[in-house]
């Protein structure tokens, strides 16, 4: 199975696919973080961020290039290697590969490998990206955006996720959501490939489907967060689960981390079972 595994990985990598995702969020992020600097340059220290809030996850400076790894996330990674079943059984190479491999090892094999994969491949440059920040901005930073720091750590807002967490250990929580926003897109490549085992599906509806899927889901969570009468549920249901230390609950955000994950297994089981029968 290890084998496989790294089989695949191989194939993966070798894919025009996974080098054009890989090169558009590094390019995303250095431009971002030139973006960044340009607006800085030249500044006084007192009015200089800190790396914390210097990042293409967390930086107060608009770009147009934060929804490479936000809302087109799911575009972003679903392209890499989740039509590859797809690929090579419209192309006819299952029927070969199956009568050396049992097929439902080679189907786990690949979603082993589209998994890890679509998780590093947002989590490097997202790393790299805050070890710029580390390097172009002081640790501790100065400009609070109109606020002293006496102010920030005497009112600390409980409406924002991991609130004492972003203002006591900032490097800590931007790490929790490099990470978090990395298993996010393992669980988008997923669902797209459990997309890909349904009949008379091509790898343009499979690549579509979890972007889709995702900005329904947020519409109708977002509608849903406007009618419940309590503002914690409200709030919690209203959640940006792709954004950083947004307003909601961080425990509603791991609910649907492992809610699309679940789903996403489900679609590749009832894929594999059609599959194999």
């Amino acid at each position: 199975m290890i084998q496989l595994i790294k089989l695949e990985l191989s194939k993966c990598m070798k894919r025009i696919e996974f080098k054009i995702a890989f090169i558009a969020v590094f390019c995303a992020i250095f431009l971002d973080y030139i973006i960044l600097c340009k607006e800085y340059y030249g500044s006084e220290l007192s009015k200089v961020m800190s790396a914390s809030t210097g990042t293409i996850l967390t930086n107060v400076v608009a770009t147009p290039l934060s929804p490479i790894v936000g809302i087109l996330l799911p575009l972003t990674v679903s392209i890499i290697y989740s039509v590859s079943f797809l690929e090579e059984k419209n192309w006819g190479l299952s029927n070969f590969i199956h009568t050396r491999v049992h097929k439902e090892k080679y189907i786990l094999a690949k979603a082993m490998s589209i998994t890890l994969v679509s998780f590093f491949v947002i989590l490097i440059p997202l790393l790299v990206n805050e070890i710029l920040a580390i390097i172009a901005f002081p640790i501790q930073g100065y400009n609070t955006f109109g606020l002293p720091d006496y102010k920030k750590l005497s009112y600390i807002d409980s409406g924002i996720m991991l609130h004492n967490l972003q203002v006591y250990y900032p490097y800590s929580n931007i790490l929790i959501f490099i990470i978090i926003r990395s298993l996010f897109a393992s669980s988008f490549a997923l669902m797209a490939f459990g997309v890909s085992f349904f009949k008379k599906v091509n790898k343009y509806v499979v690549i579509l489907s979890p972007f889709v899927i995702n900005i329904l889901f947020m519409i109708s969570t977002d509608a849903l967060s406007r009618i419940i009468s309590d503002e914690t549920i409200a709030r919690a249901v209203g959640t940006n689960i792709l954004g950083t230390n947004s307003y909601g609950s961080f425990i509603w955000l791991l609910f649907v981390l492992c809610g699309y994950f679940l789903f996403s297994v489900i679609l590749i089981r009832r894929g594999m079972k059609n599959e194999i029968l």
